[in-house]
Parts: structure tokens; sequence; C-alpha cells
């Protein structure tokens, strides 16, 4: 579940008058990289590089690094500070990433 801004602690306990269920799955991990507009980048993201090139991120657990893929799984971008936009994401946006 997601703490909403309008949760508070109070009589020991949690109160809110709502509560948002959060699929695990959707869950990412922020890569400490920000995109070109100084937007955080997060795993399963998908950017667009100045070429117009269309990648998603992922954990590349072989080498311990964020990588960019392709729709077709190719390797896209390996690096530090992408010169790419966030688009949006592979849950909440798949059809960016077709």
């Amino acid at each position: 579940y997601i703490i909403c801004p309008s949760m508070s602690f109070e009589n020991g306990g949690w109160t809110d008058s709502e509560e948002t269920e959060v699929t695990p799955e959707t869950i990412s991990q922020f890569t400490g990289l920000t995109d070109k507009k100084g937007v955080e980048i997060y795993e399963n993201d998908i950017l667009k590089s100045e070429l117009d090139w269309i990648f998603a991120v992922k954990w590349d657990n072989e080498n311990a690094r964020f990588i960019g893929y392709s729709p077709t799984n190719q390797l896209i971008y390996v690096g530090r500070e992408p010169k790419a936009t966030v688009i949006g994401n592979i849950f909440d946006n798949p059809e960016l990433f077709q």
C-alpha cells in the first residue's frame, strides 16, 4: 500500500480515508540517474533518445548495472547520464514499447 499524504498517526495508529493497493511487480528501483530534463529514471521506464530510439531500463544482474534495451531485447544504452527523455513506463504505457 502507498501511504497517502492524507495519512496521519493518531492515537497509536495510522488513519486515512483512502487506501491505494499497489501491484508488487510494478514497483521499480530508482537508478540514481535523471534524464536530460532532470526527471528521475527508474527501472522499467521507457525513454526516447535524441536519435529517436525508444528503449526501456532494466537491471543487468550479470554486470551489476542498469541498461537500456529495445523492444526486440537488443542492448541500446549503457552509461551514466543519458541524453534521453522519460516518456512513460512499461506498466502504464506498454504501447510506447512495441
